[in-house]
């Protein structure tokens, strides 16, 4: 999927991504925003630690 792809880069980069980076990455609302990012959690995709998501392995 490209959405993942492109939240992967984001992290492999920064290490970390918020849910306002997503946001802008997409240019979405919060709404969505958090919502794709709660699945990347639920698929082992991806973990929050604190406001912040950072890659599951």
């Amino acid at each position: 999927n490209e959405m993942v792809e492109k939240v992967m880069a984001e992290m492999k980069t920064r290490g970390k991504i918020t849910l306002a980076e997503v946001r802008d990455l997409f240019q979405t609302s919060r709404k969505y925003a958090q919502a794709f990012l709660e699945h990347l959690d639920q698929r082992k995709i991806t973990r929050r630690v604190g406001d912040e998501r950072v890659p599951y392995r």
